[in-house]
């Protein structure tokens, strides 16, 4: 009995501590109209960015897995793509990618309550991964960039108000021309 008393004590302090950890990420100077969130909010829209990068990466249920991740009324905007808008705009920017190929990576992503629901920003690496078989390693793509989202509550969880894409600044060294792999050795 002590043994459970115990565990459930363990649980309920590491439950605390994420309440605590939430509540404290909220800005000091968000004031009246700008929600809370809880820790279970920040979880969510972490999962739908996290899922967003696997939805575009895979082409998962043939584009609707992406689709399902924006608002009615939400968009995907970027430089080379211009703003895409409607459930069979997004459908068809999801589709069509090879599900054994991972290449985009969110790191540092940000959220913060905002009027409305929330707004988030997360940095976005590409690599070109070896093909499988291939020698470990790879390349990073001028691809690079970061996010910047507004997140909507909406009656089936948080989902993308709007996610654009701002290419970073910078050059990657060799991205746009990798050099043509090597020949094989012939067998004997």
């Amino acid at each position: 009995m002590a043994k459970r008393l115990g565990s459930l004590a363990v649980a309920l302090g590491a439950v605390a501590a994420v309440v605590a950890a939430a509540h404290a990420a909220q800005p000091p100077g968000a004031g009246p109209g700008t929600p809370t969130l809880a820790a279970a909010d920040y979880v969510e829209i972490q999962q739908l960015a996290v899922r967003y990068s696997y939805a575009m990466d895979t082409g998962a249920d043939g584009g609707e897995m992406l689709a399902a991740l924006f608002a009615p009324d939400g968009a995907f905007v970027s430089p080379n793509r211009g703003r895409i808008t409607g459930r069979d705009q997004l459908v068809a920017l999801g589709k069509g990618r090879n599900p054994m190929y991972p290449r985009r990576f969110i790191v540092n992503h940000v959220i913060e309550p905002a009027p409305g629901g929330a707004i988030g920003r997360a940095y976005v690496v590409e690599v070109d991964l070896p093909s499988e078989g291939e020698k470990l390693g790879g390349e990073l793509t001028a691809t690079g960039g970061r996010y910047e989202d507004v997140y909507e509550k909406t009656a089936a969880g948080w989902r993308f108000k709007s996610r654009q894409f701002v290419p970073s600044k910078m050059e990657v060294p060799g991205a746009s021309a990798r050099p043509a792999a090597a020949p094989a050795p012939a067998s004997r």
